[in-house]
């Protein structure tokens, strides 16, 4: 069963992100993310195995060392249909997004098996997804809702988890801890 790596927001982003996920509930659009155990969130890494307790001590130790950190989320933008299209919003790539990515796989790529190629630190295009399993004719519809995100959306990072994927279950969460990081 495959478990995602993921980041965290503050309430107000949060709030934000999953108002769009219930108007595309609402609107029969894309319903998923809305009536899943999902939070808003970046996936920074996902595996197809993961030593979990082993992992979410890694995770609480790297919760230890980073303090958390402004996010901008500038544009929409959509994964083509295949056959089903996501639409996220993404967020300016910054030097600090990108280095606790990196944080994650230096800490976790020993402890999984089966990494997902789109999110090594190589090839990953940071995104929090606001509709999933779209139906390629509700595109059109599921943008229109997503335009209602206020961007540019300032928020925070404030917290690192894991989250076992398909179906979603919550596994950990780690709160960021203020500091000079």
């Amino acid at each position: 069963m495959p478990f995602a790596v993921q980041l965290f927001f503050d309430a107000a982003t949060d709030a934000a992100l999953r108002r769009i996920w219930r108007d595309l509930a609402e609107g029969h659009i894309a319903p998923y993310l809305h009536m899943s155990a999902n939070r808003p969130h970046l996936t920074v890494a996902l595996y197809e195995r993961l030593a979990l307790a082993e992992s979410d001590a890694a995770l609480l130790a790297l919760a230890a060392e980073v303090s958390p950190f402004a996010i901008t989320f500038v544009h929409l933008g959509v994964f083509p249909p295949s056959p089903e299209a996501v639409v996220f919003c993404a967020p300016r790539g910054t030097p600090r997004l990108r280095a606790v990515q990196a944080q994650v796989h230096d800490r976790l790529d020993r402890l999984a098996q089966g990494p997902d190629e789109r999110y090594l630190p190589e090839t990953w295009i940071p995104h929090c997804s606001v509709a999933t399993h779209c139906p390629a004719e509700r595109l059109v519809d599921a943008l229109a809702v997503s335009l209602r995100l206020p961007l540019p959306l300032h928020g925070y990072i404030v917290e690192v988890g894991i989250t076992q994927t398909s179906p979603a279950r919550p596994c950990s969460s780690h709160p960021l801890q203020p500091g000079d990081s």
